[in-house]
């Protein structure tokens, strides 16, 4: 049996949270559909945990500067107590986020939506209809294709890494590959 919405969500993210926030006095039935973690990228992989880490390096950075101008010794970043602060900092946000869609009235998913047709989705080996879907999926890093690319990493992974590597190396010069080479080199001095 099909499940009827008046509006699916594909995306558990920013876009999709403000509109459940928008349209909950609606009377509308909204779903939201999300194949990953409730929140997206910004709270469980990027803005959140980066601003924590860049936080930790700011101060870091600053005492190396000050260092033998005030300052007797330099700070160091521990990387496995760092890290396992932030992974118990930011382990309750898919959850939380979730509820705050059902808080809003709205029902949630977790699986990937494949489309049937213009208005029917497949989920889990389920149907589900509704005559507005909107698709708010975000970005996801492409995965280069060449040899050993297996062992590469995505900004999503080098913030979730528990041990810190002793080389790397970043292809693109981007602000997001600007950010983690200058993290990641000052945590290098512990």
């Amino acid at each position: 049996m099909m499940k009827k919405y008046d509006i699916i969500i594909i995306g558990g993210g920013p876009a999709a949270i403000n509109f459940s926030k928008a349209a909950q006095h609606s009377n509308k039935k909204i779903l939201v559909i999300e194949g990953d973690k409730f929140g997206g990228t910004c709270p469980n992989y990027g803005c959140e945990p980066k601003i924590f880490f860049e936080g930790a390096v700011r101060n870091v950075l600053g005492s190396q500067l000050m260092e033998g101008r005030g300052i007797d010794q330099a700070s160091r970043i521990n990387w496995p107590q760092l890290m396992k602060t932030k992974k118990a900092t930011w382990k309750n946000v898919p959850d939380s986020e979730e509820k705050s869609f059902v808080k809003v009235g709205v029902d949630t998913l977790h699986g990937y939506a494949s489309f049937i047709d213009n208005h029917t989705l497949l989920v889990n080996e389920e149907k589900y209809y509704a005559p507005v879907i909107i698709v708010a999926t975000g970005q996801k890093p492409r995965k280069l294709n060449f040899p050993g690319s297996k062992f590469t990493h995505n900004s999503n992974d080098v913030l979730d890494l528990d041990e810190l590597p002793s080389k790397v190396a970043f292809i693109g010069a981007g602000i997001v590959s600007m950010e983690l080479a200058t993290m990641l080199d000052a945590c290098s001095c512990w």
